[in-house]
């Protein structure tokens, strides 16, 4: 019988940056099996910290109202054409903006995360629907900002902002 002993150690690199929206890239996009069955695992590199590599899911389906659709009409600049085919390699390398905040974690503490990924400035997106008025009407109240401050926008994914990090989104 051997006597082995494991040391306890931080599963992944907590983010250590403030909430807020950076310029970022992406680093790599890989597939992984998990409980949820095939998703991308996405690795982001800050233009302002780079010893920071954040890291996002989404599903690995291009469905017209999957997370993927969203992140691929922001990357490119353009919604996907039905039928088309995406080799996730294609997206390393795309510029965006990284919004961090504050969310849950399986175990229910909260821990800082990426919360959704926005088209970079410069970058020509296929314009998409604002939220329906009543929804924001509906969720204005409960909504906060990444940062924990009061919402004065929302972005076209329905993102509730402050005042600050609407500011730095593109015109």
């Amino acid at each position: 019988m051997t006597t082995e002993t494991l040391e306890a150690y931080q599963s992944g690199k907590p983010l250590d940056i403030d909430p807020g929206v950076y310029a970022a890239a992406i680093l790599e996009v890989e597939k992984v099996t998990g409980e949820f069955g095939d998703q991308l695992r996405f690795t982001f590199s800050l233009d302002d910290v780079p010893d920071c590599e954040p890291w996002a899911w989404c599903s690995y389906k291009l469905g017209s109202q999957t997370k993927l659709w969203r992140w691929f009409t922001a990357l490119k600049g353009r919604a996907p054409t039905i039928g088309e085919r995406l080799a996730p390699r294609e997206l390393v390398g795309c510029r965006c903006l990284l919004v961090v905040g504050p969310k849950k974690s399986k175990g229910g503490d909260e821990v800082l995360g990426v919360t959704d990924l926005l088209r970079a400035k410069g970058t020509k997106a296929a314009p998409q629907p604002p939220p329906p008025q009543d929804a924001l009407t509906a969720t204005a109240d409960a909504a906060e900002c990444c940062c924990g401050g009061a919402v004065e926008a929302y972005t076209s994914a329905g993102v509730p902002l402050c005042a600050k990090h609407a500011a730095e989104l593109p015109a």
